[in-house]
């Protein structure tokens, strides 16, 4: 039984310059290691040219040949979240950004797991 289901968005970095995703370079030698308990749902693109329109194709799975999305299906699918509620998971999200003068990270994670009473991890603040 899956415990956890991480779901991590980084806006900031090139799909094609991860080694998962089959860069030249080991960039990402962890997610190698997790072998077949991760998925990774390749390369994506940003739909539009504000994050926004971005984030509603992740959070609704909406698909690159959808677009343009004239039939409006990114609001009449399902959601991860109402997925992760059917399987019995609870949703708790995670928001780093680091702006400086030029944005250098921002990354949303969302953490879905299965509640047990007054047990949920911990994030560390100070990073």
């Amino acid at each position: 039984m899956v415990k956890y289901i991480v779901y991590i968005v980084d806006e900031s970095v090139r799909g094609d310059f991860l080694g998962i995703n089959g860069h030249e370079k080991a960039t990402t030698p962890y997610l190698k290691t997790v072998g077949k308990n991760i998925f990774n749902f390749g390369i994506s693109s940003s739909i539009a040219n504000c994050s926004e329109a971005t984030r509603l194709a992740l959070r609704s799975g909406l698909r690159r040949d959808q677009i343009p999305d004239f039939d409006y299906q990114a609001l009449k699918q399902p959601t991860i979240w109402q997925y992760a509620k059917k399987g019995g998971f609870e949703e708790k999200r995670v928001r780093r950004s680091g702006m400086h003068r030029i944005p250098t990270l921002c990354y949303v994670g969302i953490l879905f797991g299965r509640p047990k009473p007054g047990r949920w991890v911990r994030f560390d603040r100070s990073n």
